[in-house]
């Protein structure tokens, strides 16, 4: 296996990495000949909140879901230039990767490409939550407290990979994401004081516990992907 590293710049992506790398592994999921697929999904690792005036508190994440109202690619070579636009809404299961309907599969003719373009565009209309994101607070007593953080606003995150790289076999490129990594800073005196609804839960929106929600939502949108890995791994036949 080889393995190619370009550094990944964009809106939301500053000093984000994009290793390309080529294998046989038959075992992984892997698109169609000469077809390249993107798949995201967040690591479900928890973390623990500290603070001097109150014992420390967990956070476990138990789901996540992203939903995206558009999906542009660009490719680029010293012959060709691909664009493709997908407007289909997809809703993206963040623990399984899976998405409905499934993200678009890329055309992608064998060659030496100098660029490389993902758009993201998440859908913040009403019928849709763009980012779901649900677990777990232990508050001060003990207690599993149930919690949701809703993010209901349309961003676009544009990516470019910059350098050359080979593409003479399938390929996919893989976004994961790092929750753990938006919460870590927070005093969990912010959880503990936040409102529940009837049913006991944290609900963190623009409705309710505002300044949970924008503290959340502030690390979310600067730092979703500077804290996140992204992978393309590229198969070629033996």
């Amino acid at each position: 296996m080889t393995n190619t590293r370009l550094n990944f710049f964009g809106i939301l992506a500053f000093a984000s990495l994009l290793t390309f790398s080529s294998c046989d592994d038959e075992e992984s999921t892997r698109p169609e000949d000469n077809k390249l697929i993107y798949e995201v999904y967040m690591d479900p690792q928890g973390t623990t909140l500290n603070s001097g005036r109150v014992a420390a508190s967990e956070i476990i994440f138990t789901s996540g879901t992203l939903n995206l109202e558009e999906v542009d690619f660009e490719a680029e070579s010293s012959n060709t230039e691909i664009e493709i636009e997908s407007n289909t809404k997809t809703s993206v299961n963040l623990i399984t990767g899976e998405s409905t309907p499934e993200l678009p599969q890329v055309s992608l003719g064998e060659g030496i490409y100098n660029e490389l373009e993902l758009g993201l565009k998440l859908d913040g209309s009403s019928e849709n939550t763009a980012f779901i994101l649900e677990g777990t607070f232990t508050d001060s007593e003990n207690n599993s407290v149930p919690f949701k953080f809703l993010f209901n606003e349309y961003l676009e995150i544009e990516l470019e990979a910059e350098g050359q790289f080979t593409f003479d076999g399938t390929g996919l490129v893989e976004i994961e994401l790092f929750p753990y990594l938006w919460f870590n800073q927070i005093d969990p005196l912010a959880f503990e004081s936040a409102s529940r609804n009837q049913d006991g839960e944290i609900i963190i929106s623009k409705d309710q516990n505002l300044d949970l929600f924008q503290t959340i939502s502030d690390s979310f949108k600067t730092n979703v992907f500077t804290d996140s890995e992204v992978k393309l791994e590229i198969e070629v036949e033996d």
